[in-house]
């Protein structure tokens, strides 16, 4: 998958990260919530994606489950 931007707005997720890929092979994308997350420090490489995560005050719920959800997806698409 080249380009992630139309799974974002599928899954309803307000921003990405990506290292798109060669073909179906390589890519690495990230996806959160624009209310629940603040990403700074992003360094993207071809080995991932490395960013500092910071959990925003008053984020909705389930906040848990969603970080798990990254990791995941980001795992399977990569």
């Amino acid at each position: 998958m080249k380009d992630h931007k139309h799974l974002t707005n599928e899954l309803r997720f307000d921003s990405q990260i990506q290292f798109t890929a060669d073909d179906l092979f390589g890519g690495k994308v990230i996806m959160w919530k624009d209310d629940s997350l603040k990403m700074n420090n992003i360094y993207i490489t071809t080995q991932g994606i490395h960013v500092l995560v910071k959990v925003l005050p008053n984020s909705p719920p389930p906040l848990p489950l969603f970080l798990l959800f990254m990791r995941a997806l980001t795992s399977a698409l990569g």
